[in-house]
């Protein structure tokens, strides 16, 4: 997934970045989503002859949103299936329902996400020095998906290459598969790009092990790893620091 680019005569080298959690936050209204899929589930457990709780029905999608991501599983059918499961005892698979809660899940986040301040500014003085961009971010779980929220971001525009692992790859992160395959369409060796994420477990690994820098922005979602170790990590809310970091890290070294 890949745009025709013209690289610059000279290049300082390239920043990488995740999507959710480090340019948009599409995490403080997640549970917006839980509600969706809740809507979809009650007229199918209605029809199942189940009794509602809808509280029981929203804490269950929580606690297997939470399980599934800590175990890189994106398989929204598979989340849905351990749902209505953990809810009614029964092992259940309805593909319509499951289509259905995928579906309300994501265009929920989507409509719901909101782009980081400062971010386009950072983006925008990056490609002034001369920095080439890539986005590297792991799949949905619903084909599409994921690009689809890029592009509805209007961040789309400033990246020369986007992947989106597990549909562009085989392997999602922290795996080094799709950071390879980013390096190589932008057509930049590993150690002249700079990875940033905010989650310690899906991306620092993959990106280090093929000889990145990697920054970690501080998240509230996801906890600091005392064995996976970033090179830099900052906080949240000064992307002024992030850039300027990058810009440093990168042409200092031409």
């Amino acid at each position: 997934m890949s745009k025709i680019i013209d690289l610059y005569d000279k290049t300082n080298g390239c920043a990488i970045f995740d999507f959710d959690g480090t340019l948009i936050d599409s995490y403080t209204n997640r549970y917006k989503s839980h509600v969706k899929v809740c809507e979809v589930f009650l007229n199918y457990l209605n029809e199942l002859g189940c009794e509602i709780n809808k509280t029981k029905i929203i804490d269950i999608i929580l606690k297997v949103e939470i399980e599934m991501t800590e175990k890189r599983n994106y398989d929204k059918e598979k989340w849905w299936q351990k749902v209505l499961y953990l809810y009614t005892g029964k092992s259940i698979k309805e593909n319509k329902i499951n289509d259905k809660a995928s579906l309300a899940y994501w265009n929920t986040v989507d409509e719901n996400s909101i782009i980081y301040p400062g971010t386009i500014k950072m983006l925008q003085t990056l490609k002034k020095n001369n920095i080439l961009l890539g986005l590297l971010s792991d799949t949905d779980g619903y084909n599409g998906m994921k690009l689809k929220r890029i592009k509805n971001s209007g961040l789309s525009e400033y990246f020369e290459s986007i992947v989106v692992s597990g549909e562009d790859t085989v392997e999602v992160k922290p795996h080094k598969q799709p950071f390879l395959k980013i390096s190589k369409l932008i057509g930049i060796e590993p150690e002249k790009c700079i990875y940033i994420g905010d989650n310690p477990n899906a991306d620092i690994t993959g990106a280090k092990e093929i000889g990145m820098k990697t920054i970690l922005i501080k998240s509230s979602y996801f906890q600091n790893s005392k064995t996976i170790i970033p090179d830099f990590i900052l906080q949240r809310g000064n992307f002024t620091e992030i850039y300027k970091l990058i810009i440093d890290l990168l042409c200092a070294k031409n």
